[in-house]
């Protein structure tokens, strides 16, 4: 069986280099800059992570969404 050689230059080499936030797109809304900073944690993640990261901004996303809705007159 084969197995994955752990050759520190291939982790290098996959390693992805996240593109940072804007400037001035932080402050503009308190629930979008929280969902962005939770976004931020991916890449200290194991990809195995992502998707349970994914689905909670969703959910939080979408309740805030509603939230605001729900006020909107």
């Amino acid at each position: 069986m084969t197995e994955p050689n752990p050759v520190p230059e291939a982790a290098a080499a996959a390693r992805v280099d996240w593109p940072a936030l804007p400037a001035e797109a932080a402050g503009r809304d308190a629930d979008v800059d929280s969902l962005l900073e939770r976004l931020g944690t991916l890449p200290g993640l194991p990809v195995s992570g992502h998707g349970e990261v994914y689905s909670e901004l969703h959910h939080d996303h979408k309740e805030a969404l509603n939230a605001a809705g729900d006020t909107a007159s």
